[in-house]
């Protein structure tokens, strides 16, 4: 990071405080369950005061868990929450036809 803030130091406390106390979760997957895929989405419309780029957040689930979650700074600022939350569906949308079509090629 070229110009880190105290905020920058702070959410980093604030990260490594959560890991350290969700070190002993775990994700159970079960054998007899629907191999269903699942998308959940979120976008934060200027959720950073330092640079006022949106926030979008993702996540895949296959069967009974998570295979995937992403949350990325958007690369354009955007000028309304539909248009920041468009921009989220359309990421995990993207995700979602690779992982269905990785699945196909694989028989599942």
């Amino acid at each position: 990071m070229q110009e880190p803030h105290e905020l920058h130091w702070k959410v980093s406390k604030c990260i490594l405080q959560y890991v350290q106390g969700t070190i002993t979760f775990r994700i159970h997957y079960a054998i007899d369950t629907a191999l269903n895929l699942l998308g959940f989405t979120d976008s934060n419309l200027v959720s950073d005061n330092i640079d006022i780029k949106s926030t979008s957040k993702y996540s895949l689930s296959l069967g009974s868990g998570p295979i995937y979650r992403s949350s990325k700074k958007q690369a354009t600022i955007f000028l309304s929450s539909v248009e920041a939350e468009y921009k989220g569906v359309v990421n995990i949308t993207i995700q979602a036809l690779w992982l269905l079509h990785f699945l196909t090629e694989l028989g599942v």
